[in-house]
């Protein structure tokens, strides 16, 4: 279970996204806009859900073939998921934004937002069957290898695919355990040097976590 292995990444990603796909299925049409995820209705975290996980991939891959088109360099600026996902959290100033552009994503979804969900996931993963392992995709802040980036995607889609599970109460999480295994080492993975032995005492039973405790800081 690497988070740097190519295939594993893959694997992790493809399962992640049939997992959302299957939750969204199972959301009835009634909860959407019910409260889901902080300022979040459903329809706003399956829009997020579906911009960050999907449509991000191909405007990335775009961005980088353009730089490239145009004589620009393109050399890699993260050399980790973990590098890129601090550097993309850094660079939120406004967290009221952040809620907006989640906003914005469930109201492009249309008339009918659990179809366009299961569509943008179905073109976001035939993106992902065709992208080489060498690819290198040019995101806002910096460029990063395609495999990397994935890593990032597929947890993004493990979490919010728990957040969906537990804002329409289905009755069983659609995650596959090994796409939780995966969300879990990512996550301890981003945690800052200053809290790593908070979680590590916190997941062994050595101690409580503090409220509000997060890797995403």
């Amino acid at each position: 279970m690497s988070l740097h292995d190519p295939a594993s990444v893959r694997e992790w990603y493809a399962d992640a996204a049939a997992a959302f796909v299957d939750a969204v299925d199972r959301v009835p049409a009634s909860t959407l806009d019910r409260p889901a995820l902080g300022e979040w209705s459903m329809r706003s975290l399956v829009g997020h859900t579906c911009r960050s996980a999907f449509t991000t991939i191909e405007m990335y891959a775009a961005a980088a073939r353009a730089r490239i088109d145009s004589g620009g360099e393109l050399g890699v600026t993260h050399e980790s998921p973990a590098s890129y996902f601090h550097a993309a959290l850094d660079s939120v100033t406004d967290p009221a934004a952040v809620t907006a552009a989640g906003v914005r994503a469930g109201i492009d979804l249309g008339d009918d937002p659990l179809d366009h969900a299961h569509d943008l996931a179905a073109r976001g993963v035939a993106l992902v069957d065709a992208l080489p392992d060498d690819a290198v995709l040019l995101t806002p802040v910096g460029a990063i290898a395609a495999p990397d980036y994935l890593a990032t995607r597929a947890f993004e889609l493990s979490v919010h695919t728990l957040d969906v599970v537990d804002a329409a109460e289905l009755e069983a999480p659609a995650l596959l355990p090994g796409c939780a295994r995966r969300a879990a080492a990512f996550a301890a993975s981003l945690t800052r040097d200053d809290d790593v032995y908070t979680l590590v005492r916190g997941i062994l039973g050595r101690g409580a976590l503090p409220d509000g405790f997060t890797c995403l800081r």
